[in-house]
């Protein structure tokens, strides 16, 4: 059996009233996309990561420096 997790990062932070998309923001010293995707290490097969497609580069970036076992995926 496949494990696939579909995370959810398409949205803009305005309803927090941050000018940036609330996964880019820092968290102990890494932003919450990075913690979100380490926390799926060693446990799933592939991930999908909805974005808005002005991100997509930024988390392509971020990944590079993520500790995953596993293939990621982008949707916008």
């Amino acid at each position: 059996m496949s494990v696939l997790v579909v995370l959810a990062a398409g949205g803009s932070g305005s309803r927090m009233g941050s000018v940036r998309n609330k996964i880019f923001l820092s968290l102990s010293g890494k932003t919450i996309l990075q913690r979100s995707v380490e926390s799926f290490h060693g446990l799933i097969d592939k991930m999908v990561i909805v974005c808005r497609k002005a991100d997509e580069k930024e988390v392509q970036q971020i990944l590079s420096s993520c500790r995953i076992s596993f293939p990621v995926l982008f949707r916008s």
